[in-house]
């Protein structure tokens, strides 16, 4: 006998349903009931979810960093500009009277030492780049074994902690309880 195919909105409304009873803590085996469909298929939906919605919020995320970067890139470039323009000698012009009596315009150019507040501004503006791109790395944490690949392990070990609890509760016999939230996973 074939399976019959869902359609998109139906797909997506299964989903939909599962998500919103798993957000009020029912099992799997609880939603698999009510839905019709077997633990394992609400656990794999429920896992797809999940991947969506982590890839979404990374994408998110992403985009308003590399906002959050333009801007501060756009005054680290205006401090720096700013800061040779105030190196420039700057130019001024006075009136006096002469010996004779005689109103003169005197044009006088003065050395400028530079307005510090604007390197000061860059260098804020530069320190707050290393933060957003998480660069400002204690020095204990420089270790050889400290890199992305480790994170990425983390990350994976993480997700791989997520998936056993989700195929242990979902051999779990359904007794109507709420499901125990574990820290740390």
């Amino acid at each position: 006998m074939a399976r019959k195919r869902l359609n998109r909105t139906q797909t997506t409304q299964r989903e939909i349903e599962a998500f919103d009873l798993r957000a009020k803590g029912r099992s799997l085996r609880s939603i698999a009931k009510e839905l019709g469909l077997s633990h394992e298929r609400v656990r794999q939906i429920l896992q797809e979810i999940d991947k969506r919605e982590l890839a979404a919020l990374s994408e998110h995320y992403a985009g308003l960093k590399i906002a959050q970067n333009s801007r501060l890139e756009t005054i680290v470039e205006q401090s720096f500009t700013s800061w040779f323009k105030s190196l420039e000698p700057q130019r001024r012009v006075r009136q006096t009277t002469n010996a004779e009596g005689e109103e003169v315009v005197v044009n006088d150019l003065v050395e400028q030492t530079g307005n510090v507040a604007y390197l000061d501004r860059a260098r804020a503006a530069l320190a707050d780049q290393r933060e957003l791109w998480g660069l400002n790395v204690a020095a204990a944490e420089q270790e050889e074994d400290f890199n992305i690949a480790s994170i990425a392990r983390g990350i994976v070990d993480r997700s791989d902690a997520y998936d056993r609890r989700l195929a242990e509760e979902s051999a779990k016999p359904d007794d109507g309880s709420t499901p125990t939230i574990h820290e740390g996973i």
